[in-house]
């Protein structure tokens, strides 16, 4: 809450009290700046909320009907009325939270899914295999896995097919893939905008990762930190390029980006000062190993990092086989601690740990929950970037054991949920084939939504491809802030 008398954003609360007949809470803060107290008033804000229907029609939301699509879903399927309708109350909740004034019925549907992913895994299964197994098979596989349950037997799986059928005919259980026909004409006649930068600001890392595509840190380069001008240039050219675009997002990227944590500091500072000037409102996200995080490190990414992520491969003999200090030493012992505290002080949100499983622990799911039980809730993952033929590369051969890896994760994760304690899994879109999907490629046309910069001004697209030097295009130092639109990456 910011201060009145001096402007700091940050206060304690030393009393709170209900008031006009408990329709607020009366707060009474200090500032931890210059010490004085205001009273500040906490209501409920109720928005009103418009549903858009497929048709383009527009109605207002009602609970009752997403109550009443939950009952015909589950009609079938042993769930408590009391669960249907905590779920129906935990989606108002939701789109409330988000502040959205208008949401799709196709964003609603979504959420109704999650919701019964959590209380009925064998429709959950049985919808995963539906496009691609037959339906003897399926029948057989769900009778394999749940025959011993009261509530599940052939009769109950053929019926449960038989509705989904209905769905997928009626348009209500599968998205349409809109990126399928369109890629190479989505972007071809259309001015360039950005919208985010990742900023290369320090060619250089405090770790010795073997797998990293960056090797360790100097994108196959000269070691190198961005000079403040570089950076500011970066930010100039980035908004320049945005458009009508309010919102843009900033990536402080390594390397280690503390290595450089001063010239990161001063390019937030910078950006504050042309928000108001543009009309622009800066987001910032900082990816850190954790060997530099201290108490002033923490407590400016509370105050302006949107989010930040953490670099943890999990269990302490996964993490320390590759990811080694310079004297060739683990660096498990001395961030988890670090990682903890950081956590801890950031109040458990707005952060995520961010791994990598090589073909040394395929079984990476243990890696996760092992995070998990040190206390971290926010939780990604990611196959490793090698070339063919390095020791910790993965292989056909690992595929199967990857698959059986993420089925064990989604059923752990439907676990600890009635549990009530749930953990958030994030990962980029994966095409096992090799090939990046289509809307990596229309991201990575250069000058479109996404560019990156390194520390000597040029452009690139984002990691893990940047260390590729034939992919430099321009710069933002060249001084005429103009993008090379819709030129499209050459072959790798």
């Amino acid at each position: 809450m910011k201060c009145p008398y001096c402007g700091y954003k940050e206060s304690k609360v030393v009393d709170s009290r209900p008031a006009d007949e408990s329709s607020s809470i009366r707060r009474r803060r200090e500032c931890l700046a210059c010490e004085k107290r205001f009273t500040t008033y906490e209501t409920v804000e109720s928005l009103p909320m418009v549903v858009i229907k497929k048709d383009g029609s527009r109605q207002s939301f009602d609970r009752s009907k997403v109550l009443r699509g939950i009952q015909r879903s589950c009609e079938k399927r042993p769930v408590p009325v009391a669960d249907m309708e905590r779920m129906a109350l935990e989606i108002e909740q939701e789109l409330q939270n988000a502040l959205e004034r208008e949401v799709s019925t196709e964003y609603i549907g979504e959420l109704v899914m999650d919701k019964l992913r959590a209380v009925d895994e064998v429709a959950y299964d049985i919808i995963a295999l539906y496009e691609t197994t037959p339906q003897e098979e399926i029948v057989a596989q769900m009778l394999a896995k749940y025959g011993h349950r009261d509530d599940v037997d052939g009769g109950e799986i053929l019926d449960c097919l038989a509705d989904i059928q209905a769905l997928k005919q009626a348009g209500k259980l599968f998205s349409q893939d809109l990126w399928k026909d369109v890629e190479q004409e989505a972007f071809q006649h259309t001015k360039p905008v950005l919208k985010a930068m990742c900023l290369h600001v320090a060619h250089t890392c405090n770790l010795n990762c073997d797998y990293c595509f960056a090797s360790q840190g100097n994108y196959h380069g000269d070691r190198g930190l961005m000079p403040f001008a570089v950076g500011k240039q970066a930010l100039d050219f980035l908004i320049a390029n945005s458009g009508s675009r309010r919102n843009l997002e900033v990536d402080f990227f390594g390397g280690e980006p503390l290595m450089n944590w001063q010239v990161v500091k001063d390019l937030v500072a910078y950006a504050r000062t042309q928000e108001p000037i543009h009309h622009k409102k800066f987001r910032f996200t900082l990816t850190t190993n954790g060997m530099l995080l201290d108490d002033e490190v923490t407590a400016f990414c509370n105050r302006e990092m949107h989010n930040v992520v953490l670099s943890l491969d999990g269990r302490k003999e996964v993490h320390d086989r590759l990811r080694k200090n310079l004297a060739g030493g683990g660096s498990y012992d001395i961030i988890v601690p670090k990682f903890q505290r950081f956590v801890q002080q950031r109040g458990d949100q707005s952060y995520y740990m961010r791994g990598t499983f090589t073909h040394d622990n395929v079984d990476f799911t243990n890696d996760i929950f092992h995070m998990a039980d040190l206390g971290f809730t926010e939780l990604s993952m990611e196959p490793v970037v090698s070339p063919p033929g390095e020791p910790w590369a993965l292989t056909q051969e690992d595929l199967p054991k990857l698959f059986q890896q993420y089925e064990l994760l989604a059923q752990e994760m439907l676990k600890r949920e009635r549990e009530g304690r749930p953990i958030t899994f994030y990962h980029y879109m994966l095409d096992l084939e090799g090939a990046l999907p289509a809307q990596a490629h229309v991201g990575l046309r250069l000058g479109h939504g996404v560019s990156g910069g390194d520390p000597l001004g040029g452009a690139l697209p984002l990691p893990p491809v940047c260390q590729r030097p034939r992919l430099l295009h321009g710069g933002c130092m060249e001084g005429d802030h103009q993008p090379p639109a819709g030129r499209e990456i050459p072959p790798m």
